[in-house]
């Protein structure tokens, strides 16, 4: 049943944001959610407790704030940019990590990646390794608010990170 849930849910977004209806490419889109719906569903995408339903609230909750935050970097970034002397202080920052599912991780990864002045470099075992464009976006990620918000989303019931099920 969360196989086919996950599908509609890809062809939905898939018809919301294309809004093509030429039988080829709506071909090509069920092709694309039904090979998206079964990776997913073969890495292991099923094993976690994240359903439809969270994931919706995810989007509706989690994703204003994170455009917001999107928009506030790029206007402080504007000006450091754009300096003649840019005042930029790259460094490499290593997160902990709280995250107890896949998801999230891949929600916090991807949220820091989305967020211009810092991108992932890798995930590891308890910690990101975030490449950041200034001192101020390497603090901002160890205050860890972007963090909370994607472990509120987590389910409650879900399994340990590396438990067996």
């Amino acid at each position: 049943m969360r196989a086919v849930l996950v599908f509609l849910a890809l062809g939905g977004f898939w018809a919301g944001l294309s809004g093509e209806t030429t039988p080829w490419l709506v071909l090509a889109g069920v092709a694309t959610c039904a090979a998206c719906t079964w990776l997913a569903l073969r890495l292991g995408a099923n094993e976690e407790a994240w359903s439809p339903l969270d994931m919706a609230r995810a989007v509706v909750v989690y994703l204003p704030w994170l455009l917001w935050q999107t928009a506030l970097s790029n206007l402080r970034l504007v000006p450091i940019v754009w300096a003649p002397r840019p005042a930029i202080q790259p460094r490499l920052a290593r997160v902990p990590d709280h995250l107890r599912t896949s998801f999230g991780r891949a929600l916090y990864a991807n949220s820091i990646t989305l967020t211009p002045g810092t991108v992932t470099v890798s995930l590891d075992r308890g910690s990101v390794l975030v490449h950041a464009l200034t001192a101020d976006d390497a603090d901002g990620l160890q205050e860890a608010a972007m963090q909370r918000r994607v472990a509120a989303l987590e389910p409650a019931v879900a399994a340990p990170r590396g438990a067996a099920t």
